[in-house]
């Protein structure tokens, strides 16, 4: 319509301006008219006393560790937003985890690939790493175990089970069990997995951290929660970058 045709410049415009303000640069880098992360420490869920700055500083400082992450923090406690920045860090050349190719693992759909534990995993990174490939499934596979042995960068898997379908989430922790005991001990590949867990007694959570007379794969992490003084500032801060945006925009 006219109306759309007069108005299209203006609104082309909004929606570059609110991208650069919004974008995941102005939020995790902390620029100085727009410090929105507020990093959330993170501690070893059975000694609160062993704790890291936030996830970025718990993988950096525990470089070589074969275990897979799993974050069981309260809802609303920072897993998510902890986990995307781990996860934009691992970008660009002097990115404190640039050593790392991280996927964020889709775990929505109920229909799980068919296959084995360990291979299910498998399929799913190739079906988000490689699924733009001309390669049948198998090609797909191979070339992807050849990169898991023998490339350069380790993955970082994120699995926020969270978003999976109840009824498969136990078999996502036997088979993210099984991976990160056939990638992570030798070859240094990591999953990491966020979950609010319904108790002590969550199947998941004990299956994911009690494996019978065989080492666990996964150790269990909490968020600590963030002292008063720090949380108002923060809110403030977030206040602040609102009302500016709006004045910009």
């Amino acid at each position: 319509s006219e109306i759309a045709i007069e108005y299209e410049p203006a609104l082309r415009e909004f929606c570059r301006e609110l991208f650069f303000w919004t974008s995941a640069d102005r939020f995790f880098a902390g620029m100085s008219d727009a410090d929105l992360y507020c990093p959330v420490p993170i501690c070893l869920a059975h000694d609160r006393h062993r704790t890291w700055e936030d996830l970025t500083d718990l993988l950096l400082k525990t470089t070589g560790d074969s275990h897979g992450l799993l974050i069981s923090a309260r809802s609303g406690g920072g897993k998510t937003v902890g986990s995307w920045c781990a996860w934009f860090r691992c970008f660009r050349i002097a990115a404190p985890l640039a050593g790392f190719m991280p996927v964020w693992i889709d775990v929505t759909d109920s229909a799980l690939p068919e296959g084995n534990d360990a291979d299910f995993i498998l399929k799913l990174i190739a079906r988000q790493c490689l699924g733009h490939l001309n390669l049948d499934e198998d090609a797909q596979l191979r070339l992807l175990e050849r990169y898991l042995q023998l490339g350069a960068q380790k993955f970082l898997l994120f699995f926020d089970l969270n978003h999976a379908p109840a009824e498969v989430r136990d078999r996502y922790a036997e088979a993210l069990i099984r991976f990160q005991e056939r990638y992570g001990s030798q070859l240094g590949h990591r999953c990491i997995v966020i979950y609010r867990a319904a108790g002590q007694e969550d199947k998941v959570l004990h299956n994911l951290t009690h494996q019978g007379t065989r080492d666990p794969q996964f150790v269990e992490y909490d968020l600590l929660p963030l002292d008063d003084e720090v949380a108002i500032d923060y809110l403030s801060r977030i206040r602040k970058v609102e009302n500016d945006l709006f004045d910009h925009l």
